[in-house]
């Protein structure tokens, strides 16, 4: 399975637009490269085979994790606005760093 950062970008920012999610992202590199940060690589966008077929990001970490989508997760914690990392238990952080950790390595080796 492969993830893309913008899918890591939109469960973080819990962005339920694709273009508000990939303007996010490219803001975000932009800034970080302003200020000198190393750890952005000069990489180009891929897109990637939904489950329907069309090409483009989804909510795969999420669903990976916790069977749920971001939003469905959100009300099944009763969520409203808030945000869904502000309102993880310290065991669900750790198994969402270590779901996006195991991503970046999976994608790295392929």
């Amino acid at each position: 399975m492969v993830f893309s950062i913008v899918d890591v970008v939109r469960v973080l920012t819990e962005q339920p637009d694709t273009d508000g999610v990939r303007n996010y992202w490219k803001v975000l590199k932009i800034r970080l490269k302003e200020e000198g940060s190393q750890l952005v690589t000069n990489c180009n966008q891929l897109k990637m085979t939904a489950q329907d077929g069309k090409k483009r990001l989804t909510d795969e970490i999420t669903k990976a994790l916790s069977g749920m989508t971001t939003r469905q997760y959100k009300n099944y914690k009763g969520l409203k606005k808030e945000n869904l990392r502000d309102n993880m238990s310290t065991l669900e952080l750790v198994l969402n760093m270590l779901a996006e950790a195991t991503t970046t390595e999976i994608s790295k080796q392929r």
